[in-house]
């Protein structure tokens, strides 16, 4: 993780992983401050803790301003998968189609209905 992501503070313990920092999805992008949570070991918890996201942001859980970033029946993510080389590179992604959401009101992101 520090080398892929130095600027991002990286804590473990026996029961969860947790990473934050600050992000920028592209290099004329925003710079958000994100924290990622893996509790006993399930799937990551990520969220956005600012800026703030827009009300009705797109691919979101609104009931805890998670983000969605893989259908969770597809499961993409497993236990022996580096959160460097998967979970913070789908937030980056995540980050640039947010902010093109932003500008043009189209998620231009891949999709899976829910």
């Amino acid at each position: 993780m520090k080398s892929r992501y130095p600027a991002l503070d990286c804590e473990a313990s026996r029961s969860a992983l947790r990473f934050s920092g600050i992000v920028r999805p592209w290099n004329g992008g925003a710079d958000y401050e994100v924290e990622a949570v893996v509790k006993d070991w399930g799937d990551p918890d990520v969220r956005v803790l600012s800026p703030t996201l827009q009300p009705g942001a797109p691919h979101t859980y609104d009931d805890e301003g998670l983000l969605c970033l893989y259908h969770p029946d597809r499961r993409p993510w497993k236990l022996t998968d580096l959160a460097a080389m998967t979970v913070l590179p789908w937030t980056e992604l995540w980050l640039y189609f947010y902010e093109s959401w932003l500008q043009t009101g189209v998620w231009w992101g891949p999709e899976a209905p829910h």
